[in-house]
Parts: structure tokens; sequence; C-alpha cells
């Protein structure tokens, strides 16, 4: 062998290594990632159930999207209630509030903000996050109620279907209508 024949097949073996440590730092990323991913949608009890499951409600033919709500609500609710028992309790007792279920997950959230700037609590960003979607159910039908109002006005010839359509994008979320 020549003397740059030797030094080709020795610069060879740096280029390989490097394609290997390469491959190796790709999978590794991708590992991380994954475990990420899942991490992000367990509970606080490591249940991967916060599943979350749009809602649509139609008029005239046309779909909208409403808020979005947990696919299995009491098991997500029993996860947060063993987490942040002691601030729901103090929440509770302080602010004469009922027990938590869907129609008092808004009464939760507004006294988990007052509670959140005492230096006590801790972090409860969490407990906000879920009393926010739990509370969604109750508000989907509160705005589907109010679209069946709107249906009627614009049946009867109260509204015209230009202002009925306007009403209902004021009830929506700004995601709401689902492309045609």
């Amino acid at each position: 062998m020549r003397w740059f024949e030797r030094e080709s097949a020795t610069s060879a073996q740096p280029a390989r290594r490097k394609r290997r440590l390469l491959l190796i730092g790709c999978v590794v990323l991708v590992l991380v990632g994954t475990i990420a991913l899942v991490l992000a949608t367990r509970t606080p009890s490591g249940q991967a159930n916060e599943e979350l499951t749009p809602t649509y409600v139609q008029y005239r033919g046309r779909e909208y999207r409403l808020l979005d709500t947990y696919a299995h609500p009491e098991d997500v609710k029993r996860a947060y209630v063993r987490q942040y028992a002691d601030v729901l309790e103090r929440a509770q007792a302080e602010y004469d509030l009922p027990e938590l279920d869907e129609t008092t997950a808004s009464d939760y959230k507004r006294m988990c903000f007052a509670l959140s700037e005492e230096a006590d609590v801790g972090d409860i960003s969490d407990l906000v996050v879920f009393l926010d979607y739990y509370e969604n159910p109750g508000e989907n039908k509160a705005i589907e109620a109010e679209i069946r109002a709107i249906s009627h006005q614009a049946e009867s010839g109260e509204l015209s279907e230009a202002e009925a359509e306007e009403q209902i994008s004021y009830l929506l979320p700004n995601f709401s209508q689902t492309d045609d």
C-alpha cells in the first residue's frame, strides 16, 4: 500500500465513528422526546387518562367546535383531588364551597386563583388547568342552549341568517368553525 492509500483507509474510521455517534445521538433524542411526551400526558397519579375529547354542535348544516372536555372526567378528578387535597379542602372551607363537580369547578378555579397568591400554597397551575377543562361540559351546554335560542329566532324571522351566524360566532371559542 502506498502512503496515501493508508491515510485514506485510516481516515475512513473516524468518518464511520462520526456517523455511528450521530446515529446514536439521534436515537437518544428520539427516546428523550418520547419519554417527555409520555410524561406530559400523565396526571399527578401517573395515570395517562387526561385525554381530551373535542365537542361539536351543528347549526344549519355547519359544524362548530365547542370546548374540549375530558374523555374520563371522573378518573381525572380523582387524580387531582388526591394530589391537591389540601388546597381543595382549604378552598372549600375558606370560601364555603360545595363539593367539587363540573358545576362548581369554576368557583374552585376562582378560589384557586385567590389562593395562588399565598406563598404556602405552592404551584397549583396544573390544578387550575384541570379545573378549566373540568368545567367545560357545563359551558358547552350553555353555549348549545344559546345556539338553540338563536336558531329559533332565525326560524321565526326575528333574526336574519347573517345576524344569527354573527351571534353564534360570539358564543364560540376562536377555533370553533371546522373546515368545510
